[in-house]
């Protein structure tokens, strides 16, 4: 009785404990039998097979899993090489972009601004002389003095919309001022600035960027009053601008704004900023921008 059942099911029993170790014992014993206990022992024979096979799968699969972590991983790293050189590439150009910006309005003012003013002058002196002895004539150059003038005045708009002058000689808070002031004065909104002296190497963009907003709300707002809002962050530069216009539903309409808004949120990522809108219909629109410390640096 003991060889017959109990010895081959105390070798069973020390088998499936064995099942549990890093290296189970064979199964040898038991499987030319035909009785109950030979039945048993070939089942635990297949059960063991097969989870040999699945355990042989499992390290298949976790060795190609691993393969392709590493994989990822390094796809990965690569990735934030190339949007970490990609941002510096952006910024090199827009700091290329204002350098020319900057020199063709140097050229605009130095050169042709100046060249026109002598004009205007000689023209002015001109007329004068022939005053008296050519009336007609003396009009006709009044009116040529005229159109010199505002070629003179388009230039300097020019010019200040190329590279405001203001920026450069004294900072961004100022030139935003100088830009309320002239949104105030020819559209009629009333407009507030806030927060301290904020400069980096991309207070042009900055610049541009609030410029371009505040013709938004000219053309799409409703708005009687706007305030850009300057402020210092843990990580980021911040600039808030603000309106108490009909505002609109971001996703539903943002298409409908056109081109900018999404222009502005490409060129603030590309340097590793973010734009972002908050708005609801009725209730105004706030823009906010922020740019990395890690940009801070002197045109």
């Amino acid at each position: 009785m003991n060889q017959v059942v109990i010895d081959p099911l105390g070798k069973l029993t020390a088998w499936v404990v064995s099942l549990g170790s890093a290296k189970p014992t064979l199964f040898p014993f038991c499987l030319n039998r035909n009785d109950e206990i030979g039945i048993l022992c070939f089942a635990f024979q297949t059960l063991f097979n097969k989870l040999t096979q699945v355990h042989k799968n499992l390290q298949e699969i976790n060795l190609r899993l691993n393969h392709e972590i590493r994989e990822r991983k390094s796809y990965e790293e690569k990735l934030q090489s190339q949007q970490t050189r990609l941002r510096h590439l952006t910024y090199k150009l827009l700091l290329t972009e204002e350098r020319e910006r900057r020199r063709l309005a140097s050229e605009l003012h130095d050169q042709i601004s100046q060249n026109l003013a002598i004009c205007q002058l000689k023209l002015s002196m001109f007329r004068e002389s022939w005053a008296a002895v050519n009336t007609a004539q003396a009009r006709e150059m009044n009116e040529i003095e005229d159109n010199l003038e505002e070629i003179i005045q388009e230039t300097r708009t020019l010019t200040f919309e190329i590279s405001p002058p203001i920026l450069y000689e004294l900072g961004l808070k100022p030139a935003l001022e100088w830009l309320l002031e002239t949104t105030c004065r020819e559209h009629g909104i009333d407009t507030f600035l806030e927060g301290d002296r904020l400069d980096n190497s991309l207070s042009i963009l900055i610049f541009r960027t609030v410029r371009e907003l505040l013709h938004n709300i000219i053309k799409h707002a409703n708005a009687s009053e706007t305030t850009v809002r300057l402020s210092q962050g843990a990580h980021f530069f911040e600039i808030c601008v603000t309106d108490n216009g009909i505002g609109f539903d971001p996703e539903k309409q943002y298409k409908n704004i056109g081109f900018g808004l999404f222009s502005i949120r490409e060129r603030f990522s590309s340097i590793g900023g973010e734009f972002s809108i908050l708005s609801k219909s009725g209730e105004g629109t706030r823009a906010i921008l922020k740019v990395p410390y890690n940009l801070k640096h002197t045109v």
